[in-house]
């Protein structure tokens, strides 16, 4: 290794950090201890490294414990800064927008940081190379415990059982949620599109009950496999005195006595102007 490139050795290591970021979208569910731990690295170190190396270009600014120190409080400060800006957005705070901004930063950071020590005396130049080896045993016993913290993460993910859930949907005639019928009255019948995808992890039948006043419509929903989805067109008719009281539709797992999903639309039943239908999951 030629004495330039150990000028900027740590500078290229947080950003090859940064460019590895990315990898951790693509690992499989039984990797999140480790993609959680390369995260929590970066998110904690990097950035603020990153800035710090712009503050503090020369070898005796600070000692490598306070460097790191001071690494991780600039590393909080930007993650908020990110966030409250990307909070402004039409993107939002979320995963990808946080990640993208958080590696621009420190990508830039790490551009200013190399030309503010490119233009620092070379006798006063930090060098991570010299400073490191001091510091080797306690980075490898902090390199011990991020091994382990991934390990006991992975091992918690494989062992937690997995979490289910179905959707159940009401859609308009067509099949589209702007397909709603707008001019109902009282007896008129209309159709609708009836919806369930099966996220239990193991096949399940459903039955859906739709009470109309004193009547009730059933549909049977036959055994669906995990990931399987359904759908159906049924005409209902809307019951007189219905007034501005919803119309519920109520989904029941297989054998079960309470409603597992149940989606409103409400409707005015009377003879005044109509309101369009909305609808809410409860």
């Amino acid at each position: 290794m030629t004495k330039a490139s150990q000028n900027y050795l740590d500078l290229l290591l947080f950003g090859l950090l940064t460019l590895l970021l990315w990898l951790v979208f693509f690992f499989p569910p039984w990797l999140s201890g480790l993609r959680v731990a390369m995260v929590f690295i970066f998110v904690l170190l990097a950035p603020g490294y990153a800035l710090a190396a712009i503050l503090f270009p020369k070898q005796g600014d600070i000692d490598l414990v306070e460097r790191i120190v001071i690494s991780v409080g600039l590393s909080v400060a930007s993650m908020s800064l990110v966030a409250l800006i990307l909070n402004y957005t039409l993107w939002g705070i979320s995963v990808v927008p946080m990640t993208v901004g958080l590696s621009a930063l420190t990508l830039l950071a790490l551009g200013g940081a190399s030309l503010r020590r490119r233009f620092t005396s070379q006798t006063q130049r930090f060098m991570s190379s010299e400073t490191l080896p001091a510091f080797r045993g306690n980075l490898q016993g902090l390199l011990g415990l991020v091994l382990v913290v991934a390990a006991l993460m992975t091992t918690v993910e494989l062992l937690r059982p997995s979490e289910t859930s179905t959707e159940f949907y009401v859609l308009g005639s067509e099949g589209r949620l702007e397909a709603y019928p707008l001019d109902l009255r009282p007896g008129q019948t209309f159709s609708v599109t009836l919806g369930v995808t099966n996220y239990e992890g193991n096949s399940v039948a459903f039955t859906i009950r739709i009470p109309l006043g004193d009547e009730e419509k059933v549909v049977e929903v036959p055994g669906l496999e995990n990931g399987q989805s359904w759908e159906q067109s049924v005409e209902l008719s809307v019951p007189s005195g219905l007034g501005q009281a919803p119309l519920t539709f109520h989904l029941y797992k297989e054998g079960d006595e309470e409603p597992y999903r149940s989606v409103q639309l409400f409707v005015s039943s009377s003879n005044l102007p109509q309101r369009p239908f909305t609808f809410q999951v409860v």
